[in-house]
């Protein structure tokens, strides 16, 4: 009997091991990616020299779920991302989306994702004021697919209009607006993302408003960094500024880094990973900034170490944008909706030298708190007793490594839920 207990065990924390990933998603605006017009020409930015340098920032970043904007309509230059850039030097895990274009537009979206992780389920357009906005819905690849259980991430990619004027940012608000009406009339609330070029200059315009500050709050994003304000030309956001890259212009536009431009917005069930994909604290990056690029040039003194020298170089190259990047935790186990026992439970995750607790039990309760890592060995192993229904706690884990665990919460009659953590 003893060692069958092991063995379940065992297995079962085999399949929390192999249910658990980190999912890298990355938002880049490519530049006229095969558009050329009297501007940018096949001379200035040609996608044959466009190519080795995406490849090398690619290679850097390793996305699992890479949205683009500015690519041409045409399918040649959509599948020459995957073969010239992604499915290279013996990689053939990426594949891409499906075009639609029904704005008729010069310049489009796409998505790129990394097979051995994720699946692709559907492609809508939720609306087509001036450019598509399009929505990419994903799947999560872990064994609970074998038993019907989906772990679905809707990933939307937005170019909204450019310019400052009046108009520019009306009709920036009306495409957000469009957007939200969509989800809000389509979908649930669950794991959303809205990430590409919005051109916002600050956070006080209506598309902004109507992205964080809908009506429905339970469909608004959130700003991972929570960086709000006037982004443009202001020092302050030096650190994440995503355009320009150049400061002279000809297909790319001059200036200095004096924007943010390019963001990624979360549904706020992926901050806080209520439907089992969560965002990863800190993981939010502006590839190659180091915060002293104001109104300068990705290049110009001091030297950029933000990244290698080759990557930096290969930015300057391909765009006037920088890609902006976060991390996922996905896990089944972040799912904590069916405690049977507890009324709220939240912790901090992931964490650092503490493990820190709040529970709310429907009636006081006898609790214990096993902490294990991914082989079954136990860490940590305290009682504790609920006398009013609540209870905040702090267990120590500063001399624990870094990696994936699993909290094990249980009461006196034998009922229990796991938790992962991940501790950085």
């Amino acid at each position: 009997m003893f060692k069958k207990s092991l063995l379940v065990t065992a297995l079962c924390f085999s399949m929390i091991a192999r249910a658990q990933d980190t999912i890298t998603v990355m938002t880049y605006n490519l530049l006229n990616y095969g558009n050329y017009t009297s501007y940018c020409t096949s001379s200035n930015n040609n996608a044959s020299v466009k190519d080795p340098a995406l490849k090398t920032i690619m290679t850097y970043a390793k996305p699992d779920i890479l949205c683009v904007n500015e690519i041409s309509p045409s399918a040649t230059y959509h599948q020459r991302i995957l073969t010239n850039v992604l499915n290279v030097d013996g990689v053939t895990k990426y594949a891409r989306g499906t075009i639609k274009n029904l704005a008729s537009s010069d310049i489009v979206n796409m998505i790129y994702y990394n097979t051995e992780k994720l699946g692709y389920h559907s492609h809508r357009v939720v609306q087509s004021s001036v450019r598509d906005i399009d929505l990419f819905r994903l799947y999560i690849i872990t064994p609970d697919l074998l038993s019907g259980d989906t772990i679905y991430v809707s990933v939307m990619t937005a170019h909204l209009k450019a310019g400052s004027s009046t108009s520019d940012a009306i009709s920036r608000g009306t495409m957000a607006r469009n957007v939200m009406a969509y989800i809000k009339n389509n979908f649930q609330p669950g794991n959303f993302m809205i990430m590409g070029d919005f051109n916002l200059y600050t956070s006080d315009e209506e598309a902004w408003q109507q992205f964080t500050n809908y009506t429905y709050l339970q469909y608004a994003f959130v700003d991972p960094i929570n960086k709000i304000g006037n982004w443009n030309n202001n020092v302050n956001f030096a650190e994440w500024h995503t355009q320009s890259t150049h400061t002279s212009s000809n297909c790319f536009s001059g200036g200095g880094m004096d924007d943010r431009f390019d963001f990624i917005l979360t549904s706020k069930d992926i901050r806080d990973g209520k439907k089992a994909v969560k965002y990863i604290p800190g993981s939010y990056k502006t590839i190659g900034q180091d915060g002293m690029r104001f109104n300068k040039s990705l290049t110009d003194y001091p030297t950029n170490n933000s990244a290698p020298e080759e990557v930096i170089n290969a930015l300057y190259a391909s765009s006037d944008h920088l890609p902006v990047m976060l991390k996922l935790m996905a896990d089944k186990t972040l799912d904590i909706s069916e405690i049977s026992f507890a009324e709220y439970f939240n912790v901090v995750n992931p964490l650092k030298d503490i493990v820190q607790i709040d529970i709310k039990t429907l009636r006081p309760e006898n609790l214990r708190f096993e902490l294990f890592d991914l082989s079954g060995k136990s860490l940590l192993d305290k009682n504790q007793k609920t006398t009013s229904g609540s209870l905040q706690l702090n267990f120590d884990v500063k001399n624990i490594p870094s990696g994936f665990y699993i909290l094990k919460v249980s009461n006196q009659e034998g009922r229990s839920f796991s938790h992962k953590l991940i501790k950085l």
